[in-house]
């Protein structure tokens, strides 16, 4: 099992983008380092499945974590019940 998870990130929108588990850095991306570099940047948190099963639905904000709440539908209507 794995203690830490990376999270790279745009760094125009903060929007996760991708993860590895474990802790990693910009050479994740091997000889494409040097383009990823310009347009992402990479968090290490501690491992949770819930982040890895949810990654695209957080964004980093002054170097934390966040969880897009906007992005969950709450309300979603399954059914009608009929009097």
């Amino acid at each position: 099992m794995f203690d830490k998870i990376t999270l790279y990130y745009s760094k125009s929108t903060g929007k996760v983008k991708n993860f590895a588990t474990g802790e990693h850095d910009m050479n994740f991306y091997g000889s494409d380092k040097e383009d990823f570099e310009h347009i992402y940047d990479f968090i290490v948190v501690y491992y949770d499945k819930f982040i890895e099963n949810n990654f695209n639905h957080f964004v980093v904000v002054d170097g934390k974590l966040e969880f897009m709440v906007s992005n969950i539908n709450y309300f979603r209507q399954v059914s009608t019940l009929e009097e």
